[in-house]
Parts: C-alpha cells; structure tokens; sequence
C-alpha cells in the first residue's frame, strides 16, 4: 500500500494559510494466499478444493504447471478451483490478480504430488491409531504403533490447512483449543501413503 499526503497552502495580504491534512491510501494489485487440503494424490482423484485468500484486485485467471513446462492458463475466475488430473507428476497452481489499472500480481505457487495410482496406497491406521476423545474440547491424543515420521494436517470444511506438522504418531497430543467448534478433517501422509479421519470440536 503506497500513501499520499495531500495539503493546501495559501496565501492572503501576506499570511499564509494552510488547511488540514488529507491521507490517500492506494492499494496496489496483491495476489493472495493459496491453499489446497493435499500435497499428494492419486492419479483420477480430485485435488480438493484449492482456495485463494487475502487477494486484493480481480481475478484474472488461474494457471498450472506440470514439471518443468510452460504455464498453461485456466480460464478460471472464481477463488476456489478443483481438478480431476490423470497423469501423474508435480503440478503448481497459481492465480493471477489486478486491481484496477494496477500492475497485475500473481498469488504464491502451490505444489502438488499426483502419484501413479498403484504406487500410492492407504496404511491401514484403523488398527494401529487410537485417536480420543472425539468429539473433543481442544486436545486430542493419538496413539499408535507406527513410529515413523507423517505429514499431519488439519483441514477445515472450507479446505484450508488450519495446523501442519511433520511428526510421530506413536504418543501424539494435539492441541486444537485455537480453533472454532466444528467438523475438520485429520489427515495423515506418509512415503505416498495417506489416510483421513474426521474429528469433531466441541467446547
């Protein structure tokens, strides 16, 4: 935001007047924050709801990338978007932004792992994962036998990651007090392999 200061000065028989200030605030084109409930799919799955915040400006489009090729443009102007994508690789989303007749800005790139469909299986946590009390008032403790480290994320109804971690699950306290009463998603990702539990906030 780049601000302007504005005064009148005048003059009468020699004296010299001066008004009050005046403060223009100008806002330029900003690109937002994106964000996507996965980092990692299968092959034909969804990649959720991918959601742009915080933007200042329009919407021009959206544009994705897989590997290392050219931006591809998505003709696209609402702040969330889902794909179905079939073929495996890493694609980045980005969104593009203009306020006006401001110079246009792009959001922050988000990534996401599409992995072949038989390399990308679920670990069954049903029986290794205890996950109590739920519904819960905020702490929530997991306990496992899986001792290697996992992607932890929480996921709102919205599709927003609210909490992200890279931890064990063996003994495992979580401490969701910050968040509003409601329904969110745990899921957790590990060496291509992913499961999802839902849990309830109820303090």
């Amino acid at each position: 935001t780049d601000s302007t200061f504005y005064r009148r000065i005048t003059f009468s028989n020699n004296i010299k007047d001066t008004s009050n200030i005046i403060l223009i605030n100008i806002k330029n084109s900003w690109g937002g924050i994106l964000n996507s409930p996965y980092d990692t799919i299968k092959e034909a799955e969804t990649t959720g709801a991918i959601r742009l915040t915080s933007k200042v400006g329009a919407i021009v489009n959206w544009e994705r990338k897989k590997d290392n090729e050219d931006w591809s443009i998505i003709d696209h102007t609402a702040t969330q978007l889902s794909q179905t994508i079939d073929s495996n690789g890493i694609y980045t989303y980005r969104v593009k932004v203009q306020k006006d007749n401001c110079p246009a800005a792009y959001s922050n790139e988000r990534e996401i792992y599409v992995k072949d469909a038989l390399s990308l299986t679920d670990i069954d946590f049903n029986i290794q994962m205890k996950l109590y009390p739920n519904p819960s008032k905020g702490i929530i403790k997991i306990n496992s036998s899986y001792n290697l480290p996992v992607q932890l994320r929480i996921i709102n109804n919205l599709g927003q990651v609210v909490k992200f971690e890279i931890t064990t699950i063996q003994d495992k306290e979580l401490d969701l007090t910050n968040l509003e009463n409601g329904t969110y998603l745990l899921s957790i990702i590990n060496q291509g392999k992913q499961t999802t539990k839902t849990i309830i906030i109820n303090k």
